[in-house]
């Protein structure tokens, strides 16, 4: 059995130190199998996600994620960190627990809500092109 992590009472999935010897197929590289979204698209959920923040820049969160994976949605990865927006699993289901969502983490729609979501709440910091910056 792998552990699960909990965040306010709620389960979420295995961190991928706990997959170790597992069977991690349930990670997927890709959530879309036959047709991924362009890059506009992306760019206009973005913008959309951006304005319901009127404190944060559309921009600096879009150069956080070109820095990240040049918007790609299944960008190269070092099995820690996945998708457009380069998450570790046990954050993002961290953050979605905290939003009370219940999010697919490959999905890139999903990964930039949560990421605005985060930048919007503090947590920009948790983004290696961040504090770059």
């Amino acid at each position: 059995m792998i552990a699960t992590l909990a965040v306010a009472n709620t389960k979420i999935a295995p961190t991928i130190s706990e997959t170790k010897g597992k069977d991690t197929s349930w990670l997927k590289t890709s959530f879309y199998q036959n047709s991924k979204p362009s890059i506009k698209e992306l760019k206009d959920y973005l913008a959309s996600e951006v304005a319901k923040y009127p404190e944060l820049s559309y921009s600096e969160i879009e150069a956080i994620i070109y820095c990240e994976s040049s918007f790609q949605v299944d960008p190269p990865h070092n099995n820690i960190c996945r998708g457009i927006a380069q998450f570790k699993i046990g954050t993002f289901n961290w953050f979605t627990g905290m939003m009370n969502e219940k999010l697919e983490f490959m999905d890139p729609y999903d990964q930039i809500k949560v990421m605005v979501w985060a930048f919007a709440n503090g947590y920009k910091n948790h983004w290696e092109c961040y504090t770059k910056n």
